[in-house]
């Protein structure tokens, strides 16, 4: 008896609440998102008296936990480490002011360029991390921020800082912290607020940490031998890169049991072979149709290949129907860049939110410590305000991840995200009014329960705004963003200082610009709810 099945392999798979969530096409899968191609054997043993076939198909599945808490875990240590680096940055611009007796603007501006590179190589260093693997990415980038801070230790003025610690540095940082960021959100998805949050939230135990233990190092082995050894410190970067293990591909199985008396044909399996290799590669081959015949047991199938020891070697991603009618020069045109996004107003709104929230964040931890030394304090409560800061910041990280991810809380997260910008705007005209430590160490806390809050579900919000398949692609645009607002805000405030001989101005312009940016974060809400609401029927 002969009977035939023909398999069709349908683009779309529907959630499967015990494995995760099941991303429906390969082409909905971001660009950083990197998978294992592994050999598979498919076994068919005709001693057996039912023959099972086994057909694999390839989905994507979304942990929602598992190794992802590993992930999550590597993601927090390397906002730890480079989060308490560049929150020292107060720290790092009086030691830059002492040393090399430059204009508060230029040392401001050297304390911002290594973030403001870190940020605007966001779509380069994804497109790196694309190619290469995320694990890839970070392990260099660890390389070469300890290489760069440690020569900046032996910097004889503040170009060849500019150079190193600056511009080099910048290019490292961006290389581990952008597939860190990223890798987080596509592990995750029902507990993604949650997961990002945690990770995120090692900014503020780094901001905790790191500030005094700079300071130390700077009081026991001076300029050179404290760069020396934050370098080191860096290099960890590249053990917690090495644990970014790609997201395997998750295979479904479906088994057809025939008897073994009967013949099975295969027909109309469309797969693509891709070359092996550690991710999954945007520019698919042309699809290939063959038939594959299962015949029944017989002697001529037992002399020359057995039944039994029938088995195929697969290195290579099932390719739905789709895959062939798509264009491989229009989507490698998509592969690096896609500022098409930006025609988005509401995600361009976003940008230019972030843009002005981060002239005044970085302002704000540069200028810190050197306004606590304005009002008399010394080095030690110079330090502690922006650990105080540090410490809420990470509570407000936790907390925002747990709270917006609420039910009930979730359909307005874009909301409360934005009235979070407004408040943070009041805090910073506060702060330079206030000339009682205690009272400064209590908007510290504030104002980084805030800033934890808002920075933290960056990505959270873009998901809610254009959706997780351009995470990647929008996450890069937006951080180019935040970059030019890291490099420019600090040179801003230093140049008020220096024309009004205080810090104060400095926070004044912060504040003014978070409220220019929560303004315009809320006119585009408004008139994205005004738009749906003459869309309804």
């Amino acid at each position: 008896m002969e009977s035939s099945s023909k398999m069709d392999m349908k683009e779309n798979t529907r959630h499967d609440e015990k494995n995760g969530h099941f991303i429906e096409n390969h082409e909905d899968i971001p660009e950083t998102f990197q998978l294992y191609d592994k050999e598979e054997e498919s076994d068919i043993n005709d001693e057996d008296p039912e023959c099972n076939v086994v057909i694999e198909s390839a989905h994507v599945t979304v942990p929602d936990g598992g190794y992802g808490w590993l992930v999550v875990f590597s993601s927090y240590m390397v906002h730890f480490i480079i989060g308490g680096v560049e929150r020292s940055a107060g720290l790092l611009y009086l030691q830059f002011l002492e040393r090399y007796k430059e204009s508060a603007a230029l040392t401001a501006w050297l304390c911002g360029v290594a973030s403001g590179v870190r940020l605007m190589l966001g779509p380069l260093t994804g497109a790196v991390a694309n190619r290469f693997s995320c694990r890839a990415a970070m392990v260099w980038g660890g390389i070469i921020t300890c290489i760069s801070i440690i020569i900046s230790g032996f910097a004889p003025n503040i170009t060849f800082l500019f150079i190193s610690f600056g511009f080099l540095s910048g290019i490292g940082r961006s290389l581990a912290y952008c597939p860190a960021v990223v890798i987080v959100g596509l592990y995750f998805h029902k507990k993604r607020g949650k997961a990002v949050g945690v990770a995120t939230s090692g900014v503020g135990f780094g901001t905790f940490v790191f500030p005094p233990v700079i300071k130390l190092l700077f009081d026991y082995y001076g300029f050179t031998g404290a760069f020396i050894l934050i370098g080191g410190i860096t290099l960890n970067l590249t053990i917690f890169g090495i644990l970014m293990r790609p997201l395997s591909v998750h295979r479904k199985i479906e088994a057809i049991q025939k008897r073994k008396d009967e013949e099975l044909m295969v027909t109309d399996v469309e797969i693509t072979i891709l070359p092996k290799s550690e991710r999954l590669d945007d520019n698919l081959y042309d699809s290939i149709d063959f038939t594959i015949p299962v015949l029944q047991e017989n002697e001529s199938s037992k002399k020359n290949n057995s039944f039994s020891n029938l088995k195929k070697r697969i290195s290579s991603v099932v390719s739905f129907t789709k895959s062939k009618k798509s264009k491989p020069k229009e989507r490698a045109k998509k592969k690096f860049f896609e500022f098409s996004l930006l025609k988005d107003f509401r995600f361009t709104c976003f940008c230019f939110a972030i843009l002005l929230f981060t002239l005044a964040f970085q302002s704000a931890f540069v200028f810190l410590p050197a306004y606590v030394d304005q009002i008399g304090g010394d080095d030690t409560k110079a330090a502690f305000s922006v650990v105080i800061a540090g410490v809420f910041d990470g509570i407000g990280r936790i907390l925002a991840g747990i709270i917006l991810d609420m039910k009930k809380i979730k359909p307005y997260r874009i909301y409360i995200y934005n009235g979070i910008m407004f408040v943070i705007g009041g805090v910073s005209f506060v702060i330079p009014n206030l000339t009682d430590f205690v009272a400064i160490a209590i908007a510290c806390g504030v104002y980084g329960i805030l800033v934890g809050s808002y920075i933290s579900q960056k990505s959270v919000v873009i998901v809610d705004l254009l959706g997780p398949e351009k995470l990647t692609y929008s996450f890069g645009i937006m951080i180019v963003f935040q970059g030019i607002g890291m490099l420019i805000g600090p040179t801003i405030g230093g140049f008020l200082k220096d024309i009004n001989g205080k810090y104060d101005y400095s926070f004044y312009f912060g504040g003014g610009s978070m409220l220019f940016g929560a303004i315009i974060l809320l006119l585009s809400n408004v008139i994205h709810s005004m738009k749906e609401k003459r869309e309804e029927p």
